[in-house]
C-alpha cells in the first residue's frame, strides 16, 4: 500500500471491496462497470484478469477503476483496459470527485503506463490534459418517455419493418437454455459473414455462454430472441 497527503491506493483485496461499496451508490455505473462483467471476461478470455484501482480520500469518498489486464504478447509488461471488448469503462466515484481526486485518479493511472479506458455517457469526466484522448460517440434511447413517444423518431423504414413483422407473425422472447444461445450464436456468425470487414469486432461463442450461466442470467443480463 503506498499512501500520499490525499490519498490512499488500495491493496487488491481492499480494491475489490472498494468496488462493491462503489457499485451500490448511485454512481452511474452501466453493467460494464461491474465485478459481474468482469468475471465473464476472465471466465471467457484467458489471459485477462480482473484488477481494479480503487483509491481512498481523507473525507471518505472513494474511487475504483475496473481494469482488466493481460501480459503484453505474454510475457512484456501488463496492459490494462476499462472496459473490454470496447464497452464502456473508466472512473466510479463513491461520491462526485473534486478536482484534486480526478487528479489522484488520473496520476494513480499514469503509474500503470500502458491503460486504455472507454468513456462513459452517462457521468462526465474531468480529463487531464496530458491525457490522449480520441472522440467516440453512442446512441441513447430515453425509453422513459413510452413507445409511443420513441417511435415517432423511427424513420419510415423502420416502421415499415415493424408492421411487416407484426403481419409475419414475428414474436420475441428471452434466451433461457444453451439451446438459445447455439441459434443466437448462429444468426451472428451469418452476420459477421455479412459485415465482412465492415465488423468491429468479435464475440466468441464462449462469451455468451458464460453470460448464460451467470446468477444474473435473466435479470441484469438478458439475450433477446425472435422468432
Amino acid at each position: 500500500m503506498s499512501t500520499s497527503a490525499i490519498h490512499t491506493v488500495l491493496t487488491a483485496t481492499e480494491a475489490v471491496r472498494a468496488w462493491s461499496e462503489v457499485l451500490k451508490s448511485p454512481c452511474r455505473a452501466t453493467f460494464f462497470h461491474t465485478r459481474a462483467w468482469a468475471e465473464i471476461l476472465e471466465a471467457t478470455f484467458s489471459s485477462w484478469k480482473a484488477s481494479p484501482l480503487a483509491l481512498r480520500f481523507p473525507d471518505g469518498n472513494h474511487a475504483v477503476v475496473p481494469l482488466m489486464r493481460r501480459r503484453l504478447l505474454g510475457v512484456g509488461p501488463y496492459y490494462y483496459e476499462s472496459m473490454l471488448p470496447g464497452v464502456y469503462g473508466g472512473p466510479l466515484f463513491l461520491r462526485d470527485g473534486t478536482t484534486e481526486q480526478w487528479e489522484a485518479v488520473w496520476s494513480a493511472l499514469a503509474c500503470l503506463r500502458n491503460v486504455v479506458l472507454l468513456g462513459n455517457p452517462y457521468r462526465a469526466w474531468t480529463i487531464a490534459p496530458r491525457l490522449e484522448t480520441r472522440a467516440v460517440y453512442t446512441h441513447v434511447l430515453d425509453l422513459s418517455r413510452g413507445f409511443a413517444a420513441v417511435s415517432r423518431g423511427f424513420s419510415k423504414g423502420h416502421r415499415a419493418d415493424i408492421s411487416a413483422a407484426r403481419r409475419d407473425g414475428v414474436t420475441l422472447r428471452e434466451a433461457s437454455c444453451e439451446a438459445d444461445v447455439d441459434r443466437y450464436y448462429e444468426l451472428y456468425q451469418e452476420s459477421l459473414a455479412r459485415w465482412g470487414s465492415g465488423a468491429g469486432g468479435f464475440y466468441p461463442k464462449k462469451l455468451f455462454l458464460a453470460m448464460l450461466h451467470r446468477p444474473e442470467f435473466g435479470s441484469a443480463i438478458k439475450l433477446w430472441t425472435a422468432y
